[in-house]
């Protein structure tokens, strides 16, 4: 796995005379890459994961809600599966966490809580948490002490407070131009909304300017309806925004910030995410619907097929470009008509991805938008030496335990004819595994996250893996020990 580190945001440096000495530089350019690379020879990264502990601030009369849990289960889920990589150590506040309690795996992001995470000898804090202005990582000067020793995963806290504002955002890239958009408009208490909204046609979609997910967004298709939703939101806030609905099919696009080992020097885009089973025309929350019950990576090929995909992952990719994120961000797009011709519009720039994963017990349906879009395929470039290295060592892992009998068989190029029909594949992998679990132990080893790591990930194009359960009556074609003896004429 390999850890990127804020090109926009130096950690740790000492601030222009004048700011407090903090975690995160203040200037907003400056050119920075740094990784971990889990095969590198260098000391392993101690990494800590933060959650979020701390209120989030009112910031012009708005509040962002605090998630229930403050990220606890995401974040446990991000430093278990760290556990599996070779070259990263995971700092925990208990001792030999539990892999089924959420709250062993992670620090509160208080001062005390980093801090407490920094005396363990962290290089590393993983903030999964809402950041502002006013957080000790950009504020402590307790935590400022650590400035030459250790590096933030993620945005930058002064960047979160400011692209947190939805309609700070969206207004700024329609200034910017070249982004499809929905119309907006924005409402404060004291407006008439039916005035504001003399020209608006329904149904329109009312949501919170600092909100967390789906949450508070509704789809009012009269007047009435959207005046008593609003004073709902006014509850929590001062203001709130109001699009024009998009009643067209929903994606979701995660843009990637440059990497520093130059195999992405630009921002770039994972495959496209399709959305569906809407509840009342709205993607539900995920904490109410897991989004492996309703999202799909679209192929490659539907991808081809439809050039508004790739046309839509450029723009994403220009607002990386613009709003100079330093971590991963999703953006969610639908288009204006229920269409294979219409546009796609951007519609919520969301600068902390749900990062929930599977790994942990009790976990297996909690993938995450981001995580699920990941598909690989060698590159054109990748060299016939490395392929050979990626295989030997790849068969390496039928030494494993959970492997049956040593059973893994790696086998290529292929010799269909034609040709064309393995779809570009050059190499299959077939293993054999007693149960679930002793596959769920081969695809959490270490070994095996050495080899995909190392000689695979970051030279992939793509990739296609299909996992089953052999039915009891074909057990006995998995036993080679019984097919030799069957062929004998012994059963």
């Amino acid at each position: 796995m390999i850890l990127s580190f804020a090109p926009h945001t130096l950690l740790v440096r000492r601030a222009a005379s004048g700011f407090r000495r903090c975690i995160y530089q203040t200037a907003q350019r400056s050119a920075f890459h740094a990784s971990v690379s889990r095969a590198s020879a260098s000391p392993a990264a101690r990494v800590a994961v933060l959650y979020q502990a701390l209120e989030p601030p009112v910031i012009d009369g708005v509040q962002k809600p605090k998630k229930p849990g403050g990220y606890q289960d995401s974040g446990a889920d991000i430093a278990f599966n760290l556990t599996k990589n070779v070259g990263v150590e995971v700092v925990t506040p208990y001792y030999k966490p539990n892999p089924a309690e959420m709250t062993e795996w992670c620090f509160p992001d208080t001062e005390k809580g980093i801090l407490q995470a920094l005396h363990q000898g962290v290089t590393h804090l993983w903030a999964n948490t809402i950041l502002f202005a006013a957080h000790p990582l950009q504020q402590s000067h307790a935590i400022g002490q650590f400035e030459d020793k250790v590096r933030v995963v993620g945005q930058g806290p002064l960047m979160v407070q400011k692209y947190d504002d939805k309609e700070y955002v969206n207004n700024l890239l329609r200034r910017w131009r070249g982004f499809t958009m929905p119309r907006a408009w924005t409402i404060t208490a004291k407006d008439d909304i039916a005035t504001v909204l003399k020209d608006a046609e329904f149904p329109l979609v009312a949501k919170p300017i600092r909100g967390r997910g789906s949450q508070g967004v509704k789809v009012c298709s009269i007047l009435d309806d959207l005046i008593a939703h609003a004073r709902t939101l006014f509850e929590n806030s001062s203001s709130l925004m109001i699009e024009e609905f998009l009643s067209g099919e929903e994606v979701t696009v995660t843009v990637m910030p440059p990497t520093h080992t130059g195999s992405h020097e630009d921002y770039w885009s994972l495959p496209v995410v399709a959305r569906y089973n809407h509840q009342d025309g709205i993607a539900p929350y995920n904490g109410v619907v897991a989004v492996v019950a309703n999202s799909r990576v679209l192929t490659r090929s539907e991808e081809d097929e439809d050039s508004h995909y790739a046309r839509l992952k450029r723009e994403c990719e220009q607002v990386g470009r613009v709003l100079g994120v330093t971590a991963p961000i999703r953006i969610d797009c639908r288009r204006y008509k229920d269409s294979k011709e219409s546009e796609f519009a951007l519609f919520d720039i969301n600068m902390k991805p749900n990062m929930t994963g599977p790994g942990r017990p009790g976990r297996d349906d909690q993938a995450s938008l981001t995580l699920l879009a990941v598909y690989f395929k060698f590159k054109s470039n990748v060299s016939q030496e490395h392929k050979n290295t990626f295989v030997r060592e790849l068969k390496k892992l039928k030494e494993l335990d959970c492997v049956k009998d040593n059973r893994l068989i790696v086998g290529g190029p292929s010799v269909t004819d034609p040709i064309q029909r393995s779809q570009g594949f050059e190499f299959a992998l077939i293993s054999f595994h007693q149960d679930r679990a002793a596959l769920d132990t081969y695809q959490a080893s270490k070994e095996h996250h050495y080899v995909t790591s190392t000689y695979l990930f970051p030279f992939k194009e793509d990739l296609c893996r299909f996992d089953f359960e052999v039915a009891d009556e074909d057990e006995y074609m998995c036993d080679f020990g019984t097919l030799i003896l069957k062929a004998n004429g012994i059963s």
